[in-house]
């Protein structure tokens, strides 16, 4: 299922619950819609883009309301990298982003995010359930 504004919504709530920080929606809708849409994301890309987030913000990355839009940018490239072997490429990506972005500060990013990333730490089926869950839940309130 292609990804809508209220599952946006929700992804808004929980990455502003989980990471303790104010997220301007109307901006986090827009800028991650448009990403979203032009990459034809599908939720399972999504939810695991926050499980990256999650990894990567036990390990001390630095994830700020300034940076999150690009964070979970790069999250979802990284998602999208392990979910498909027909992935976008990073050319592709750029254009997708709402702001001129070089193909090679993306990779830049990803190396960084990665390095960020605890892979002591398994992705459990169990949270990717809770996430989707919570997106459920959350998508009914809103819809």
């Amino acid at each position: 299922m292609v990804v809508d504004k209220n599952t946006l919504i929700a992804i808004h709530c929980i990455l502003s619950d989980l990471l303790r920080i104010p997220i301007n929606r109307k901006l986090f809708i827009r800028r991650i819609g448009q990403v979203v849409t032009a990459a034809t994301c599908h939720e399972n890309e999504l939810i695991l883009a926050i499980i990256l987030l999650l990894r990567a913000l036990q390990n001390n990355a630095n994830i700020t309301e300034k940076n999150i839009y690009y964070q979970y940018f790069v999250a979802i490239t990284l998602a999208n990298s392990y979910l498909y072997d027909a992935q976008l490429s990073l050319s592709q990506w750029a254009q997708n982003c709402w702001v001129a972005v070089e193909p090679s500060k993306i990779f830049g990013a990803q190396l960084v995010f990665l390095n960020n990333v605890d892979w002591d730490l398994c992705v459990l089926e169990a949270d990717y359930v809770e996430i989707a869950h919570c997106i459920d839940l959350i998508y009914e309130v809103y819809a």
